[in-house]
């Protein structure tokens, strides 16, 4: 039997004047558990840093159970994870997309170094419309640098839209944070 635990997301307790929600892009939110065991198939007590995202999951449990093979045949968004546990791969993509869409719609990307993330629609929480974070300088997210810093945010905003424009191109439909208002 392989035991996966892992969630949907986190929680902002206290965190950015958030109280009791999982509201926000923060990491706080994003973080959540991912836990493989099986004794003699999962490395034991192996903790790996680099990103993982939930589409990932399905990939890397059929990869470890032995379907490696049909695992060709077959078209995942997610990336195999079995590499992470077993070899020198630190992560399985350097940058990814972000989105929220529970109680006000949100978009935005991450690199090793920045976060960005902008507000579609006025935060109930009274956050910005756009936030930047430096995760090297700043990794409890707690200096917003959308105002000094516009040309990163433009470049990270730049990068999301055209991964969102691949996105809209490849599936044939629309952009679903824009569909559900």
């Amino acid at each position: 039997t392989l035991i996966v635990y892992t969630s949907d997301h986190g929680e902002t307790l206290y965190d950015h004047d958030i109280y009791f929600d999982h509201h926000g892009l923060y990491d706080q939110t994003l973080h959540v558990p991912l836990i493989f065991w099986r004794p003699g198939l999962v490395p034991q007590g192996k903790r790996v840093t680099g990103y993982t995202l939930e589409e990932d999951v399905m990939p890397t449990v059929l990869d470890l159970l032995g379907f490696s093979r049909d695992l060709s045949r077959i078209q995942f968004d997610g990336k195999r994870g079995v590499p992470l546990m077993k070899g020198p791969v630190d992560a399985l993509r350097s940058e990814f997309y972000i989105t929220e869409c529970t109680w006000q719609r949100k978009r935005g990307w991450r690199t090793p170094q920045w976060k960005y993330f902008e507000a579609l629609e006025p935060d109930f929480h009274g956050k910005p419309e756009r936030e930047l974070y430096d995760l090297i300088n700043d990794p409890g997210e707690l200096h917003n640098l959308a105002e000094e810093q516009p040309d990163v945010c433009q470049l990270l905003h730049n990068r999301m839209s055209r991964w969102v424009q691949t996105r809209v191109e490849q599936t044939g439909k629309p952009d679903p944070i824009l569909e559900y208002k």
